[in-house]
């Protein structure tokens, strides 16, 4: 920052100029919060700058006729000195004593040229000054920056909202007439270092990450704060014009530590209208017979429900309400929740928040009183419950034919996923157990409150990105999806309540409902950056009618009322999908708003894309005896790599298996060089073996040589048939060697020997043959086990199947 405040010029205009050495703090107070952001960025890296101090915005907030009477000589003297610096293309900036990273964009910057003169000066800046709306006792200075042609401009932030880790940093560049160029998750930690006293560089697009990684590590390694950074690229140059720090703020609702709603123990057990239905018995309702499938480790479900016909209801309330009412309270402790269903079920029918047992009667009889007369008021259930106070909610999905459950959680009440970001985790079913985690940033839950009413509450930044569900509660909610999925026989999705209250007694993890995916779940890309409108209620759809078709993407953010409205995402989706306007949800791509809006063939983007879990799809595992410095290679490539080291006395019987899986993909390999490598690897894993029990190739080549001289080698391809004593009466007609026929295949020669229940294959005959040795064995009870066998790759691979039907019976061997 030039430091030109010596000069008597602007002494006189009382402009106070100032630019600190590089060594000397800014005074936010005095130059405002942007200032000191730019004062932490390399000089070399940012565009030169002078400062305006507060206090010409003080003389001005005290005589609205202050700037008009500065001299113009001074103010002629002030731009032409400045210009040496800035050259003639400049730009005015707000830098408000108060102005924070939440507060990017209200206060102006403008352009200003030297040829101008002083009355632009004036001009451009009275005009930021009457823009600002101070707040807090508040100032305006002004930061002067030589204007950038840009090529590309955009920002840089680990900021949060956008990452989990702070080495992470999400880049996203356009050009000037707003054209996305990039938008992706770069690491500081593959950054290379670069001078902060040399120019960032940059003479072609392709070199923009490496620039920005490298721009990414000096911060996180020099700042503490999350960071928020504006660059520009004029094609041969970056240049860092804006530094914004964002605040660790604890102000806000805090999910993680907030106590869970008290539970009020019901008195009574079973009811006189409301029936206690018991999980896993037969229903005519769907939403209670199918709580059956939820029964896991052999125990049934621990759900407590109660219905009601709508018939049986209407005759209770008829005859004395008050009972009802009394029933109502006894069974929930006064804070009731009812669900309805149907003959047909249905999804989304009418329920109720927490309600009083009054609240309660007058909602049922008002569902009642809509009906028609004579309708068949039997076909139609009320579902009564306590208020289950949980702190947490889940969304879990189970394809069969894969191994990991995707699990989708948030604190509050399970509506709030539909719109509200939440955290993706993966549990991998398969033997590892394992876990992938994807902690997003989540601005809002949804809580019920003391009275029964939900309300939307602002996460404190500090927690936001704390995980909404523990280990244990992944593994357990994970492992029971896909015992859930194995006992309906296909592929599911259940919504969960989590770490409930323990004197309700319906353990810490509680599947509530499940549905089948009608489609392939699909993670959305991120949202676009391009304009967007914010639509709460269904009111607010009318703004889109001014909208040209695909120009906006469309944010929701639905008002408490609206978070469970059928009738609000129905119609915002009808709505964009006439006008071909893409939506950017921030809720669960497993909840019901999302499938909604897919179903009706509008766009969905996310805010923040669940990402998939690479260290769990991605792995390969190999458990196989390799080259020693196989692991070392492939560490090189940037993998990461696990491997173990066999102890002395295992090594042994390793390396005969090796010999076994190389002797195979010698047999697999078709080319010559390919062959030859083969024999290469068949010679490595026997001097290996050699050298395990103390020998040299020479004694070994010895003993082989010596051998050979006696016994001849295995050039010739002679099987071994049977041998028998020589009799008197053989006559000559006993084969000798030499009459043996030298064309027979491998399956004549050598055969499959089997005993009782044990089958026996010479390894020769299963090598590169995969499944194409078969036996068939009788079992106990009569009926026929077949098997089939082969080497593959080294392992003996056998595949049982039971034969029912005689008509598909193979022959026996």
């Amino acid at each position: 920052m030039k430091n030109i405040s010596g000069s008597n010029s602007l002494a006189n205009s009382g402009l106070f100029a100032s630019q600190p050495t590089a060594t000397t703090a800014i005074a936010a107070n005095v130059f405002g919060l942007k200032a000191e952001g730019l004062a932490s960025i390399p000089t070399e890296w940012r565009p030169a700058e002078i400062l305006l101090s507060a206090s010409l915005y003080d003389q001005w907030l005290g005589d609205r006729t202050y700037l008009q009477n500065l001299p113009s000589v001074a103010l002629e003297a002030f731009i032409a000195e400045a210009a040496i610096t800035l050259g003639r293309s400049w730009l005015v900036r707000s830098s408000a004593t108060n102005e924070t990273v939440e507060d990017r964009g209200q206060n102006l910057t403008l352009p200003f040229s030297p040829d101008d003169g002083p009355a632009g000066l004036r001009t451009t800046i009275e005009t930021i000054f009457q823009g600002y709306q101070p707040a807090g006792g508040g100032r305006m200075a002004l930061v002067i920056n030589r204007q950038i042609d840009a090529v590309q401009k955009g920002h840089l932030s680990n900021d949060l909202r956008v990452v989990d880790k702070p080495y992470r940093w999400y880049i996203e560049a356009h050009t000037s007439d707003g054209t996305q160029m990039l938008a992706e998750t770069i690491s500081a930690k593959q950054g290379k270092a670069l001078s902060a006293g040399s120019p960032l560089v940059c003479t072609s697009a392709s070199e923009l990450k490496s620039r920005a990684r490298a721009v990414a590590l000096h911060f996180w390694r020099n700042e503490a704060a999350r960071l928020l950074l504006e660059w520009v690229w004029d094609g041969t140059r970056l240049w860092v014009v804006q530094l914004d720090r964002f605040k660790r703020d604890t102000v806000g609702f805090n999910p993680a530590a907030s106590p869970i709603s008290a539970f009020v123990v019901p008195a009574a057990e079973e009811g006189v209208v409301f029936k206690r239905y018991t999980p896993g018995t037969d229903s005519r309702w769907g939403k209670l017979k199918r709580l059956s499938e939820f029964r896991s480790r052999g125990k049934p479900p621990p759900h407590r429900l109660f219905w009601a016909t709508a018939s049986a209801l209407r005759h209770a309330i008829e005859q004395n309400g008050e009972a009802l009412a009394r029933e109502i309270q006894s069974l929930t402790g006064g804070r009731a929740v009812l669900r309805t269903d149907g003959i047909g079920g249905g999804f989304n029918r009418a329920r109720t928040d927490t309600v009083t047992p009054e609240e309660a009667l007058d909602w049922i009889g008002s569902l009642i009183e809509k009906m028609p007369l004579g309708s068949p008021s039997d076909d139609y259930v009320f579902i009564l419950h306590a208020f289950i106070p949980a702190r947490a909610a889940a969304w879990s999905h189970f394809a069969l034919k894969g191994t990991l459950v995707r699990i989708e959680g948030l604190w509050g009440l399970a509506d709030g996923m539909q719109y509200n970001s939440t955290d993706i985790y993966w549990y991998d079913v398969a033997a590892s157990k394992e876990i992938s985690r994807q902690v997003r940033y989540k601005s809002h839950v949804m809580i019920e409150q003391a009275d029964g009413s939900w309300t939307k509450e602002e996460v404190a930044p500090a927690y936001a990105r704390y995980s909404s569900l523990s280990k244990q509660q992944i593994e357990d909610i994970g492992a029971r999806t896909a015992e859930i999925a194995a006992n309906c026989g296909t592929d599911v999705q259940i919504m969960w309540f989590v770490d409930i209250d323990p004197s309700a007694g319906l353990g810490e993890n509680l599947p509530w409902f499940r549905i089948v995916p009608e489609e392939e779940i699909v993670e959305p890309a991120r949202s676009p950056i391009t304009k967007s409108v914010t639509v709460t209620s269904i009111e607010d759809l009318g703004k889109l009618v001014a909208v040209a078709p695909g120009s906006v993407k469309i944010i929701l953010n639905p008002s408490v009322p609206d978070v469970r409205s059928e009738e609000f995402i129905a119609e915002v989706a009808r709505r964009c999908a006439e006008l071909n306007l893409p939506v950017e949800l921030r809720g669960g791509i497993l909840s019901h708003a999302y499938h909604q809006l897919r179903k009706s063939g509008v766009e969905v983007y996310s805010a923040e894309p669940g990402k998939p879990p690479q260290e769990l799809t991605n792995r390969k595992k190999f458990h196989k005896v390799v080259r020693d410095d196989i692991p070392r290679f492939i560490a090189s490539r940037g993998e990461v790599v696990s491997s173990d080291t066999l102890s002395i006395h295992e090594r042994t019987r390793a390396l005969v298996g090796k010999l076994i899986e190389e002797a195979g993909e010698f047999v697999d390999a078709k080319r010559g060089v390919d062959k030859r490598e083969e024999l290469a690897d068949l010679y490595e894993v026997f001097r290996a073996l050699s050298t395990s029990v103390g020998a040299s190739m020479g004694d070994i080549l010895a003993v082989a040589n010596a051998k050979r001289e006696k016994r001849g080698g295995f050039d010739e391809g002679v099987v071994l048939r049977e041998t028998r004593h020589r009799s008197t009466e053989d006559n000559g007609l006993f084969e000798t060697p030499s009459q043996g026929r030298k064309d027979r295949s491998l399956a004549e020669l050598l055969t499959l020997v089997v005993k009782g229940d044990t089958v026996r294959a010479p390894v020769s005959l299963l090598l590169g043959r995969p499944d194409a040795e078969r036996v068939t064995l009788t079992l106990d009870d009569g009926r026929l086990l077949e098997l089939k066998m082969g080497v593959v790759a080294g392992d003996v691979v056998v595949k049982a199947r039971l034969i029912t039907d005689k008509d598909d019976q193979p022959k026996l061997l």
